[in-house]
Order: structure tokens, then C-alpha cells, then sequence
């Protein structure tokens, strides 16, 4: 994603999701619960900027999601340039 499209979604909208499994491989949050589907979204801010949250399938995602804060796994959900990547709260 690019700033320009970042720029056009309003505050406080969802404008990525997905599902990935809680391994090595993917996202891991929990090691009691290896290779689980995890649900994520994207969701951007009201002060420009933007997080990752993550989740088991039963969780409240939106409201108490896990922040993802790797780098590595930020850019593994969302494929973003340098200037919106540099928008990430975290």
C-alpha cells in the first residue's frame, strides 16, 4: 500500500484483514496454541496513522487485539512503502 491510498481511507476504518496461522512460519503470539488460525486487521487511526492487530477466531479483535510490532510481520500482512510504513503506531 502507498501513502497516496493510505491518504484516502477515512479514520478509524478496518482497510485490511486476513487470516494466518500462529506458527514460526507466520504470526506466533501464543505457544499454547500453535498453529491455530489467527485473524488480523489492519485499522487505521485518527492521528494518520495506523496498527495491526491480531487474534484467535473468538476474540474481539478490533477492540482487544494483540498489536503486532515486528517489523518483519507488519510487512508480511501489509505490503506497505517506507512514508506509510513509517506511519505505524506502535
Amino acid at each position: 500500500m502507498t501513502i497516496e491510498d493510505f491518504n484516502k481511507i477515512p479514520p478509524g476504518t478496518i482497510f485490511a484483514s486476513g487470516i494466518v496461522t500462529n506458527s514460526s512460519i507466520d504470526i506466533y503470539i501464543i505457544s499454547n496454541r500453535l498453529n491455530e488460525p489467527l485473524k488480523w486487521i489492519a485499522k487505521k487511526g485518527y492521528c494518520n496513522d495506523w496498527a495491526i492487530y491480531c487474534g484467535f477466531p473468538e476474540d474481539n479483535i478490533e477492540n482487544d487485539g494483540n498489536k503486532i510490532c515486528n517489523k518483519e510481520h507488519i510487512n508480511k500482512l501489509v505490503n506497505c512503502d517506507k512514508e506509510m510504513f513509517n506511519r505505524y503506531r506502535y
